[in-house]
C-alpha cells in the first residue's frame, strides 16, 4: 500500500503483504475515510482481484 498525503508526495509501507488467490487479506487498518492510496505490486506477474473499503 502506498499513501498519498494531502501535503504531497507519497509514502509506501515498508514490506509487501502476500494475498493468496481466493482469500481476503487485510493490508492496512485504521485508515481514515477519504485517504488516497494505491496498490504497489511487488512483481510484474499478473495481478487481479477486488478490494473492499
Amino acid at each position: 500500500m502506498c499513501w498519498l498525503p494531502s501535503s504531497g508526495g507519497s509514502y509506501c509501507q515498508g514490506s509487501y503483504k502476500t494475498a493468496p488467490a481466493g482469500q481476503w487479506t487485510v493490508v492496512a487498518t485504521d485508515v481514515r475515510d477519504g485517504t488516497h492510496f494505491y496498490f504497489d505490486f511487488g512483481s510484474t506477474a499478473a495481478n487481479s482481484g477486488v478490494w473492499a473499503a
